[in-house]
């Protein structure tokens, strides 16, 4: 626990090298965007996007992502949001769930 009485915990050091050893650093999202779009068409893709200081997305990727899943996907942006979006913009993190939620009614 901090000082502010707060709880913060780190990612596991195995887990950040491995996200990006197989996923960040990679072509993998890409594969599975095309095979997202040729197997489910129907099924609906929702992308989080955090504030500039704290996304690990680049805008080129969600550009790429848009033209393989076209209207399957929906780009929510969260511009003052670091990268634990739920925990630096949690009203707008929740209104994104229950969207989301709803929309699959």
């Amino acid at each position: 626990m901090r000082e502010d009485d707060h709880y913060w915990s780190h990612v596991n050091p195995d887990f950040r090298r491995l996200c990006y050893q197989h996923i960040l650093s990679t072509e993998n999202g890409q594969k599975d965007c095309h095979t997202i779009a040729s197997v489910a068409p129907e099924l609906p893709c929702h992308l989080l996007v955090a504030g500039k200081e704290g996304t690990v997305c680049d805008e080129r990727s969600i550009e790429n992502m848009k033209g393989i899943l076209q209207n399957q996907l929906k780009v929510h942006r969260y511009p003052l949001a670091g990268h634990s979006i739920h925990n630096t913009n949690t009203i707008k993190f929740l209104q994104t769930m229950e969207y989301v939620v709803k929309s699959t009614r």
